[in-house]
Order: structure tokens, then C-alpha cells, then sequence
């Protein structure tokens, strides 16, 4: 079973995830970490793919993906992310 990495700055017992820049590390979350019904986790195998959120994820992507494969400006695809990016805030 993988375990759940992070990236992001550290506030108290939280994590708050941002982008990874270069003066950030890693955060190993550790054994007993028990992620929210839709957390992402990212990693490889089949425990991170069937996880809740991967799944809910890949849905929302999918739901997304023959718009954005015929969206023919950088201007269209960025607003198909940005749709894509307010739906998983929703969900959350």
C-alpha cells in the first residue's frame, strides 16, 4: 500500500497544498493518515486508482475530455481547466 505523499507548506497538523516550489519538501503523511472521501493520492498502483477521489477525479476528467479535445485555442482549453478545476471545488 503506497504511502500518501503531499506537497505544500505545514500549518500546525495540517498540510495545505500548494504548488511545489523549491524551498518546499516532501511530507511523508504518515501510517495512520486516513484521507477525506474525495483526497487525490497520487502514486502508482491499484490502491491509488481505486481510491475514492482518484475515481471521482478521473469521472470528472473524462466528463471533460472530448470538449477540450476539440478545443482548438490555448484560450478554450484553459477555460475547459478552469471548469474542470470548479467542479473538484465543489465536490469538496
Amino acid at each position: 500500500s503506497p504511502m500518501p505523499m503531499a506537497f505544500g507548506k505545514t500549518y500546525g497538523n495540517s498540510l495545505r497544498e500548494s504548488s511545489k516550489k523549491k524551498n518546499e519538501k516532501r511530507v511523508a503523511l504518515g501510517p495512520k493518515y486516513i484521507p477525506r472521501e474525495h483526497a487525490v493520492i497520487c502514486g502508482r498502483g491499484r490502491a491509488c486508482t481505486l481510491s475514492p477521489g482518484n475515481k471521482k477525479l478521473q469521472a470528472i476528467i473524462d466528463s471533460f475530455s472530448e470538449c477540450y479535445g476539440a478545443a482548438e485555442t490555448k484560450q478554450q482549453k484553459s477555460s475547459i481547466v478552469t471548469g474542470i478545476l470548479s467542479v473538484i471545488k465543489q465536490a469538496d
